[in-house]
């Protein structure tokens, strides 16, 4: 398999859940919540084949869009204005929690770790049918804005 793939999985986006704490015999242990357990193998059984043979090596760039479910409670003006994309889902979850589900779930089946990852877009979106779409792709360039604040202070010393 090369890159880039685009992975699309037909399950409710989620947010990464904290890991749970528990004190066993005086000593604290932290572990994952059995319902975090559950839709990680759930998602993992579903990329079974869309997987690369090797897990890729290297800088990889993603972009993640986690397609959230509309209200039911939502009339059809405001639906289909939210497929449209004309209404943007600014409550919860949180991007940065989105991401670190894929991240986690991803390790070891598509990168080797997600400290290869040199680029990230995590988008929310209303859909007709909850799902992730994810791409993942070799960085081209990685463009930065030149650091003005920075090269201005180096220029009054």
């Amino acid at each position: 398999m090369n890159l880039p793939i685009t992975i699309r999985i037909p399950i409710e986006p989620r947010p990464q859940r904290r890991d749970r704490i528990a004190t066993i015999k005086g000593h604290a242990r932290s572990y994952k919540a059995p319902e975090q357990a559950h839709y990680e193998a759930k998602v993992r059984a579903m990329l079974a084949g869309e997987t690369p043979e090797h897990p890729f090596d290297g800088p990889l760039k993603v972009v993640i869009q986690a397609e959230i479910p509309i209200p039911a409670s939502w009339s059809k003006k405001k639906k289909g204005q939210a497929i449209q994309g004309a209404i943007y889902p600014t409550g919860r979850p949180d991007v940065d929690n989105l991401a670190k589900q894929i991240f986690d779930i991803f390790n070891g089946i598509i990168w080797r770790d997600d400290k290869q990852i040199v680029g990230l877009a995590v988008y929310k979106a209303y859909g007709d049918t909850p799902q992730w779409i994810i791409k993942v792709m070799r960085p081209q360039t990685i463009y930065f804005e030149p650091q003005t604040a920075y090269s201005e202070l180096a220029a009054k010393e």
